[in-house]
C-alpha cells in the first residue's frame, strides 16, 4: 500500500541523512596533549589532553576517548558542549619502553545521531613536548643493604667538626722551616717565646663514587635484551640514590668517557643517555681492565654488565679499586665480601 511504501522510503531516508550526517559530526576535531618532557619506563606521569570538537559538532554528543598512553582511558566517556569548546581530561600514563615515546593515533567513537551506527575518528596527537622515558630505576634487595652499610661507615668516620672560635688546634715553639706568618703574636710576647699557630689538620676529601657500565660478550654466550634492560634500571637507581646523597660520581659507559657528575644537571644528562643508549658489545677483556686507570681516585666504584659475573670479575677486579661486580641476574657474596648470602632452606 501507499502509505506502507511513504513510510518506507521515509525510513531509508532518515537512516541515509543519519549515516550522512554520523560520518561528518567529528569532522575537524583535533586533540591536544600536555606531556611531561620526563618520566620513568613503568611509571605513571600526569597527562593532560584537550579535545576541541570540530565546526560540525553537535552539543550534547557523548563520546568515548582512548589514548593509547593510558590503557585505562579506553571507553572514557565525554560530553562536549559544543563545537569549538574544549574538553580537558586528566589522568595517568605509562610506557615501559624507555627513550623517546614515539606517540600513537587517538581515536574517538560516537554513535549519534540514532545509536545505530559506529563512527570512528582517531589522528596524531599534538603533544607539547618530546617524552623522553628514563629506565625505571631499580636497586635490588642485597644492593640496597650493601648502600645502607656504606652510608654508616661514612656517619662512623667522618672527621671532628673543627673549633668554629679558633683558626687552629694548638700552639708550639717555633721551628726551623716554619712561615713567619703563621707566627702568633699575642701567644709569644705572653710566653716570651716565639709562638707558632697550628692549623687545622686537612680534613679527608669527600667520599666519591664510580660506576662503570660495560657490555662484555664471550665466544658462545646467549644475552638477551631484558638483562640489558635490567642493568640500566639499576644503573638509574644508583644514580639517583648517589644524587639524593650528595656523593661525587665518575661515570663511564664504556666504550666512551669518563664524566664526573657533580651537580644535579650532570647527573640528568647521563639519565638521558641512558634513555636512549645501545648496546655497545665487547669480546675482549683488556680495554675494559685499562680503563680502571680513570677510577684510581674512587671510594668505591660499582661494576654494571648484562654479561655474568664469573665471566669477567677476576679479570676486571684487579684493575679497579674497591669494586663492587653487579650482573643482571645476581648479586650476593661473591661480589664483595660485604654483601651477604641469602640463606636458603632446604626444601
Amino acid at each position: 500500500s501507499g502509505p506502507v511504501f511513504a513510510t518506507g522510503v521515509l525510513a531509508l531516508v532518515l537512516l541515509a541523512a543519519s549515516r550522512c550526517a554520523a560520518r561528518r559530526h567529528l569532522l575537524g576535531t583535533t586533540v591536544r596533549r600536555v606531556l611531561p618532557p620526563r618520566g620513568h619506563s613503568g611509571e605513571s606521569f600526569p597527562v593532560q589532553t584537550n579535545i576541541v570538537p570540530g565546526p560540525f559538532f553537535p552539543a550534547g554528543t557523548t563520546l568515548a576517548f582512548r589514548d593509547p598512553l593510558a590503557p585505562a582511558t579506553g571507553g572514557k566517556r565525554i560530553a562536549p558542549t559544543g563545537a569549538g569548546i574544549p574538553v580537558t581530561l586528566r589522568y595517568t600514563g605509562k610506557s615501559a619502553q624507555r627513550g623517546r615515546h614515539r606517540p600513537r593515533f587517538w581515536k574517538l567513537r560516537s554513535t549519534w545521531p540514532l545509536g545505530l551506527f559506529a563512527t570512528d575518528l582517531s589522528g596524531p596527537f599534538r603533544d607539547s613536548a618530546t617524552l623522553l622515558l628514563r629506565p625505571g630505576p631499580l636497586l635490588p634487595e642485597s644492593l640496597l643493604d650493601h648502600l645502607q652499610q656504606l652510608a654508616r661507615e661514612a656517619i662512623v668516620n667522618a672527621p671532628e667538626p673543627p673549633d668554629p672560635t679558633a683558626d687552629f688546634r694548638l700552639l708550639r715553639e717555633f721551628r726551623s722551616g716554619d712561615a713567619v706568618k703563621r707566627i702568633h703574636w699575642p701567644a709569644s710576647l705572653r710566653s716570651g717565646r716565639i709562638q707558632v699557630a697550628e692549623p687545622e689538620p686537612p680534613h679527608p676529601k669527600p667520599r666519591r663514587y664510580g660506576l662503570f657500565l660495560h657490555s662484555y660478550e664471550p665466544a658462545g654466550q646467549i644475552l638477551t635484551p631484558e638483562t640489558f634492560e635490567t642493568i640500566l634500571r639499576i644503573a638509574a637507581g644508583l644514580l639517583l640514590r648517589f644524587q639524593r646523597e650528595e656523593i661525587s660520581v665518575l661515570f663511564l659507559h664504556h666504550p666512551g668517557r669518563p664524566v664526573s657528575l657533580t651537580h644535579r644537571g650532570d647527573t640528568a644528562r647521563i639519565l638521558d643517555h641512558l634513555a636512549t643508549c645501545r648496546r655497545h658489545p665487547f669480546r675482549a677483556l683488556a680495554p675494559l681492565a685499562a680503563a680502571g686507570r680513570a677510577f684510581r681516585h674512587c671510594d668505591e666504584i660499582f661494576l654494571l654488565s648484562d654479561c655474568p659475573r664469573h665471566e669477567w670479575e677476576k679479570v676486571l677486579r684487579p684493575a679497579f679499586p674497591s669494586p663492587t661486580c653487579i650482573d643482571a641476574t645476581s648479586l650476593s657474596g661473591h661480589s664483595r665480601g660485604e654483601i651477604k648470602k641469602r640463606v636458603r632452606l632446604p626444601a
